[in-house]
């Protein structure tokens, strides 16, 4: 019986290992679960950890659970490869069997040398006519229709291909009138370079004018920034409209309440009062006042509350988060040119000419990204949409009607092969996730880095707040596929800058929040606009403010309000971490 239970057992388990390892052959892929390692996945698909690395290029070491990694069998010939730190191009070329010469002619970015990160080919693009490189993606069906010819035409002028299509393997056009001699490359496995990921993070350096000098974002030349025509002596007259007192500021009162809008106001004047600070420093006459209003505040107590403290001897009110009392004070001031600044984007402001919106909206930051990938001539647009995003399904609709929408499923799982087939070789493809899911940015990046020696492709996020933090996703991916998004703020991903986190630690103690840096670059460009020789609204057409990683660019909408149109347009870069996209 003991012998007989025993052969069973073997059995059972054999026919587990069986179906387990056709499944995966079935499916090319395996789902990452949880404690699971890449030697625990590679063994299970008799792989070794550097060729599952290669079927899944990465810029670092790590899986995430959730993701799909490709696991089919075979020896592995790469056709780009992830710079890791110390190698070098003698490494390189000695590891995948090819000259310096031929590594430098295919990427003439690294003549200065390797950056950690970036991903290079090892597949020359054939310049031999009738002679083309095979690509990964390819098919003897693409190929066979590429070149006008049957697959049964296409093999026999390529016997090479008749049992496998190999990525980097020559083929030559059947129809060619110079056919060359073929001859076939060697092959080449991948090793695992023996360095450990670069984990040291990248900072760009921006000169503040007002605080110390300050890693913010990249740096950008400019002309008629306001910061540097800040006339002394000017006096400087503000109100802010505010849930609470300037004696209940000073006293902290407000600073445990529990209203979440009391508190954003509260961190809001916190930023606020630095700038003020900031700018008595250049010589200019400071003098705020605090209308006490709340969300609900009727027409006619926000006009009283004005009346109270003078508006008609104020330069400019700032109401930062309160819609109504907004719009309300607008009113009251519109004779008379007193400009009234927020950070609310309201369809409630049309007609409204003296109100300034701080904050860029999100569509303004979606029309500069559209503009920017309609821009670069013919390009193949795929979106990655998640059914939870229907407002931006719509927007795209709108302003992107030719784009490809791949959708996800309610679990944020989409086709990689669906997308796959929606990417064009003769074209610029630009491949714009839509989704707040890290799951779709993980098999997004996993797809993408395995197809980009076949494809001429870019990233793209349709809104800045979707992408994940980099504890969540290595940024490093975001880096190798020149991703791009638009932003309001130069250094981006809601970067607050070191030497403000150091002045308000001084000043209040604790970590600011971003209600308190937008605060304090909000006010900051009020005030710099006042006390230009033109005055505020003379600024609108003369000048900007550029500071601390955000833009303020004036103009007047169409339905009423002035916009901010300072809208930036990064883009993560392997050498320098993120660059403006000009």
């Amino acid at each position: 019986m003991g012998v007989k239970s025993n052969k069973y057992v073997i059995y059972v388990t054999f026919i587990c290992l069986c179906f387990h390892f056709m499944n995966g052959q079935n499916t090319g892929k395996h789902v990452v679960k949880a404690g699971e390692t890449l030697y625990s996945i590679s063994r299970a698909y008799d792989l070794t950890v550097e060729a599952l690395l290669a079927l899944n290029p990465r810029p670092e070491e790590i899986i995430y659970v959730g993701e799909s990694l490709i696991v089919k069998s075979g020896t592995v010939n790469p056709t780009t490869y992830i710079v890791q730190p110390g190698d070098t191009k003698s490494a390189i070329s000695q590891r995948f069997n090819i000259t310096i010469k031929d590594l430098d002619a295919m990427n003439p970015g690294i003549s200065d040398g390797l950056k950690s990160g970036e991903m290079i080919r090892l597949i020359p693009v054939s310049e031999e006519p009738g002679v083309y490189i095979i690509q990964p993606g390819d098919t003897k069906f693409s190929l066979a229709r590429k070149y006008g010819v049957s697959i049964g035409e296409l093999e026999r002028a390529n016997p090479n291909i008749v049992p496998v299509l190999m990525a980097g393997d020559r083929l030559v056009n059947p129809r060619s009138t110079e056919v060359p001699k073929f001859e076939k490359p060697t092959s080449v496995t991948t090793t695992k370079p023996n360095v450990k990921p670069d984990t040291t993070p990248v900072s760009i350096v921006e000169k503040d004018p007002v605080v110390p000098p300050v890693k913010t974002g990249p740096q950008k030349s400019v002309s008629g920034n306001m910061v540097n025509s800040v006339v002394s002596g000017s006096k400087a007259r503000l109100v802010f409209l505010l849930p609470f007192s300037e004696s209940q500021f000073s006293s902290k009162d407000v600073e445990s309440a529990e209203s979440e809008d009391i508190k954003r106001n509260y961190q809001f004047y916190q930023g606020a009062s630095l700038a003020m600070e900031a700018v008595k420093l250049k010589g200019v006459d400071v003098q705020p006042s605090i209308a006490t209003i709340a969300a609900q505040t009727d027409a006619a107590t926000v006009k009283a509350m004005l009346e109270k403290y003078n508006w008609d001897n104020s330069q400019a009110i700032i109401s930062p988060y309160f819609d109504y009392p907004t719009k309300a004070a607008a009113e009251v001031v519109v004779a008379a040119g007193i400009p009234v600044i927020t950070a609310s984007n309201n369809p409630d402001f049309t007609g409204i000419n003296n109100i300034y919106e701080g904050v860029p909206s999100i569509n303004a930051q979606r029309e500069k990204l559209i503009g920017y990938i309609k821009s670069s001539g013919d390009p193949n647009i795929v979106v990655i949409h998640d059914p939870v995003r229907l407002e931006s399904e719509a927007f795209l609709a709108k302003y992107m009607p030719e784009a490809i929408l791949v959708k996800t499923n309610e679990q944020g799982i989409f086709d990689d092969e669906a997308l796959v087939s929606k990417l064009r070789k003769d074209k610029k493809n630009f491949i714009l996730i839509d989704s707040p899911r890290n799951r779709v940015f993980l098999n997004t990046t996993n797809l993408l880095l395995r197809e980009m020696g076949g494809f001429n492709m870019q990233l793209a996020v349709l809104d800045e707040h979707l992408i994940p933090a980099d504890r969540d996703v290595s940024h490093k991916r975001f880096q190798v596929l020149n991703m791009i998004y638009p932003s309001p703020e130069l250094s981006g991903l809601n970067t607050i800058p070191e030497s403000f986190g150091k002045i308000y630690k001084k000043r209040f103690g604790g970590t600011p929040s971003n209600d308190a840096y937008f605060g304090y670059v909000l006010t900051f460009d009020t005030l710099l606009r006042i006390a230009q020789q033109e005055g505020f609204n003379g600024s609108l057409s003369t000048g900007f403010t550029e500071f601390n990683g955000v833009n303020y660019r004036y103009e007047k909408g169409n339905t009423g309000p002035y916009l901010n149109n300072g809208i930036n347009l990064l883009q993560f870069d392997s050498r320098s971490g993120l660059k403006i996209l000009e």
